[in-house]
């Protein structure tokens, strides 16, 4: 190396480490960023504060950019009363297509190739999620943030970049408590604001373009996609842990409720493999079965509505969005529930409990060198970019078999289950004979994320994805039985509706 080169190179060094942390992505951002265009002569902590609360401050013809209302407290909540600051959405999006011109030309493009009206309008999609800044592991972590996005269905392959999804809200998960319904009433908040006070899908919404055409937008609300934690505490419905664990079906209950011995008609169902199979409510089952829980509040003994709130599956929790009078139009949970696909898949999902059921049933036919074989076999394979540094192989290292067995699931993030899959289906076939029903059910599943990833093509029709999701679930149960089958699997019933619904399926 050249003294030139090595010079430098401790020069870099020696300002990161004057500095606080920075990953090497964002310290490398920031100085390619000074070098094109200065250092900006403000630098403190209250200086970029300061700048911030300007932004925030930014006029729009739809008001103040940054919006605090009060909300109503919980009932035995004593303290002042909880407030939600949020980002008015159409402020926003006026600001974004005023001062963003590359963003602004690709709204406008998908405005002149399908121009929203009011007979045919454009789709809003709410998305929510918990996120932990911080130490993730802390024991009382106070730092959790309930998170609201919101976006246009339209975008469509878009809708994979956090670039296209809009924060509206963000609020600590502690500080919920105090709110009479949590993040029901958020987004009883925020739909107010997008379809009630300036009326987004009767009226439209005109807004500005950076190139100076105006325009107007109307839209729907569409659907809302989370993970079963945000619809728990979204909608009050039990969730996993319930009797009845899925807010859209009215028959089918948890295997550990016994409901199915009591059931003399056979209409409880526990472990449904077949759409046919699924009683599914309407938005007014919903609102008429909150409504009777709400209506009964303080009438009957509390073992009685304890019971009650079990066999319809939800919880009282005070304020409850569907049983809003102003949002009654507007919510349509039966026909706005979707579940994300990812994380039904490979967070703790489907896709960790059937490879870990294959891998201990090679292990049970005496192939006790799985592991191993796998991680040598993985370390043949050269990765893309996007798996960075990928050290896949480490996921079979000594010892993770015992933890993965443990838990009856294989532990690994997102990303790497979904880089895996295919290519651990292609190790499989070493095996011949050996594990045959179980490798079948294992190939049936990738088979269902083949198509479900393949879904923003547009090639992919709901029947398609049906076939697959039920051929799949009946193999795992021929190969696996019903033991190890957790609401997940019940999800994936769900996905050829959101399909033929949608056009497509978010992540």
């Amino acid at each position: 190396m050249a003294d030139a080169k090595r010079r430098k190179l401790g020069e870099l060094e020696r300002f990161r480490r004057k500095v606080p942390h920075a990953s090497s992505s964002a310290l490398s951002a920031i100085l390619r960023e000074v070098k094109r265009s200065g250092l900006p002569e403000l630098n403190t902590r209250k200086d970029i504060a300061e700048a911030r609360n300007v932004a925030l401050g930014t006029q729009t013809e739809y008001g103040d950019l940054y919006c605090t209302v009060d909300l109503e407290p919980a009932e035995d909540h004593r303290g002042a009363v909880p407030k939600l600051n949020f980002i008015h959405p159409f402020a926003f999006f006026s600001v974004v297509l005023r001062t963003c011109v590359p963003f602004a030309l690709h709204v406008e493009r998908l405005f002149d190739a399908k121009p929203p009206s009011a007979e045919h309008p454009w789709h809003v999609l709410l998305y929510s999620d918990e996120v932990t800044p911080g130490n993730q592991l802390s024991p009382a972590n106070s730092r959790k943030i309930q998170a609201i996005y919101w976006s246009f269905l339209e975008f469509h392959h878009r809708l994979s970049d956090e670039n296209f999804w809009f924060t509206i809200a963000a609020k600590r998960s502690s500080e919920l408590k105090a709110v009479s319904g949590g993040m029901s009433q958020l987004f009883g908040v925020l739909l107010k604001r997008l379809f009630v006070d300036e009326a987004f899908e009767l009226n439209g919404v005109s807004f500005n373009l950076a190139s100076g055409r105006r325009i107007r937008i109307f839209a729907n609300l569409a659907f809302f996609i989370q993970d079963v934690g945000a619809h728990k505490i979204t909608w009050h419905c039990k969730g996993d842990i319930g009797m009845k664990f899925c807010l859209c079906c009215r028959n089918v209950f948890s295997a550990e409720s016994v409901l199915g011995l009591v059931d003399g008609d056979g209409s409880v169902v526990c472990n449904a493999t077949k759409v046919s199979q699924l009683d599914v409510a309407t938005s007014d089952d919903l609102k008429d079965a909150i409504r009777r829980i709400h209506a009964r509040r303080g009438i009957d003994d509390a073992r009685i509505q304890e019971v009650r709130e079990k066999t319809l599956g939800f919880t009282y929790m005070g304020y409850n969005l569907m049983v809003d009078p102003e949002l009654d139009d507007i919510v349509q949970p039966a026909e706005q529930f979707m579940h994300d696909w990812m994380h039904c898949i490979f967070v703790s999902g489907v896709w960790n409990i059937c490879f870990e059921m294959v891998l201990q049933a090679l292990w049970s036919a005496g192939i006790r060198d799985v592991y191993d074989s796998l991680r040598d076999y993985i370390k043949l394979w050269c990765w893309p970019r996007r798996v960075n540094n990928s050290k896949l192989h480490e996921l079979f290292n000594e010892g993770r078999r015992k933890k993965n067995h443990e838990a009856s699931k294989f532990k690994c993030s997102t990303s790497e289950g979904l880089s895996l899959y295919m290519v651990v289906a292609v190790y499989f076939k070493v095996y011949g004979a050996i594990c045959a029903a179980e490798r079948r059910a294992y190939n049936a599943l990738c088979d269902v994320i083949d198509l479900v990833s393949a879904v923003r093509r547009g090639k992919i029709t709901p029947q398609q994805l049906q076939g697959a999701v039920e051929f799949f679930l009946d193999a795992y149960i021929t190969a696996f039985g019903e033991d190890h089958m957790t609401p997940k699997f019940n999800w994936l019933l769900r996905f050829p509706k959101s399909l033929r619904d949608a056009g497509t399926l978010v992540a």
